[in-house]
C-alpha cells in the first residue's frame, strides 16, 4: 500500500519529489537525505477472536526543509491524496475492509534541531 501512494503522490506533482523513501513503521531520526518520507504503521489490534482484529494504522507524510510558502497547500494536498488512496485500498482490498473515518492531523516536530512538518492520516482496518 506505502508504495502505491508514493508512486500515485509523485506522478500527480511531477514537478515536485513528493515522496522519497518509504517506511513500512514508525521510524524516527530517520537521515533528512531520505525525506520527504511516507511511513505506514500498525499502532494497535484489537481481537476478536483468533485471525480476527480491528487494527489501527497511521500513515505519516514527513516533510523536512519545506518551503513555507508552498508546505500549507502540499500537506493539505497530500493528506486529502492519501485518504483518497486509503479508501480506495479499503474499497478493493478483499482480506481488510476500512470501518469508519479517516482522521488527519498536522503537526511540526523537532528532530535534531530540524523541523519536521507532519500530516499523520489515523484510520482502522478490519480482518
Amino acid at each position: 500500500m506505502v508504495s502505491t501512494l508514493k508512486d500515485v503522490l509523485n506522478a500527480a506533482y511531477p514537478d515536485f519529489t513528493v515522496v522519497k523513501t518509504t517506511r513500512t513503521y514508525d521510524a524516527y531520526l530517520v537521515p533528512l537525505t531520505e525525506f520527504p518520507l511516507l511511513k505506514l504503521y500498525r499502532t494497535s489490534d484489537n481481537f476478536r477472536s483468533v485471525g480476527k482484529a480491528t487494527s489501527s494504522l497511521t500513515c505519516s507524510y514527513c516533510l523536512a526543509n519545506a518551503d513555507l510558502e508552498r508546505m500549507p497547500g502540499l500537506t493539505r494536498w497530500t493528506g486529502e491524496k492519501i485518504v483518497g488512496g486509503i479508501y480506495q485500498f479499503g474499497v478493493i482490498n478483499k482480506k481488510h475492509r476500512l470501518e469508519g473515518d479517516v482522521s488527519v492531523q498536522y503537526r511540526t516536530i523537532s528532530q535534531m534541531g530540524e523541523l519536521i512538518y507532519q500530516t499523520d492520516c489515523s484510520f482502522q482496518l478490519v480482518s
